[in-house]
């Protein structure tokens, strides 16, 4: 979720978002969490490797991701359960991925197990990010104390919805890629926090302490 220290601008809304592809944790920032790597294809020892890092930090993440299955709802249940025991072993905060097809049936309260989340990733397609029934399981997170991350968020104007609904963070490929791209997301966060939108909702949300998660080099 945030570049290594050498590359990363001194702005307190970035945090570090750790992977399986890095060899090594580079942890630099107070908030921070980490992927899982699914959305190119899990590689299940790196994973694990990664697992074993972060339960040796100091500072605890605010989650690390749960292996899904993008935009299948119904394989990322199973995934869930699956490495239910190498992060209970582990401590590990978990996050659960929202994807396409878990708002078929069910509204957000019956769908999500609250009761065993210690984080909400907002994944899959534009369209379910920006459905209703995203809108009320961010809510329902909200009011729960349960910490909400999208994926996937590479425009002001995806940032600026996040802010509005609620989302604690993001994460986008072209926020640690693009310094000019990164600029602009970062520039619209300190209005928001200035108060020039006028707009409530956009202000608490861009007063939220971690916000743009970079992913190291």
């Amino acid at each position: 979720m945030l570049s290594n220290a050498a590359s990363r601008e001194d702005h307190d809304a970035l945090a570090d978002f750790e992977t399986p592809s890095h060899q090594s944790l580079r942890i630099t920032t107070e908030v921070w969490a980490a992927d899982n790597g699914c959305f190119l294809g899990l590689d299940r020892p790196k994973f694990l490797a990664m697992l074993d890092k972060i339960a040796g930090q100091e500072t605890r993440p605010k989650f690390v991701t749960v292996p899904d299955v993008v935009a299948d709802h119904r394989a990322t249940c199973a995934t869930w359960h699956e490495w239910t025991r190498e992060f209970k072993a582990r401590d590990l905060p978990r996050a659960f991925v929202l994807q396409n097809g878990i708002g078929d049936d069910l509204n957000p309260a019956q769908a999500i197990p609250w009761g065993i989340v210690h984080a909400l990733f907002i994944g899959g397609t534009t369209e379910f990010k920006l459905s209703p029934w995203v809108r009320e399981a961010v809510r329902l997170a909200n009011g729960n104390g349960v910490w909400v991350h999208m994926g996937r968020v590479n425009s002001v104007k995806r940032l600026r919805y996040a802010m509005e609904i609620g989302v604690d963070s993001i994460d986008g490929s072209g926020i640690s890629r693009f310094a000019e791209k990164r600029a602009r997301m970062l520039n619209f966060i300190d209005r928001a926090r200035s108060g020039e939108f006028d707009d409530d909702h956009l202000a608490a949300g861009a007063a939220r302490h971690a916000w743009e998660l970079q992913e190291a080099a």
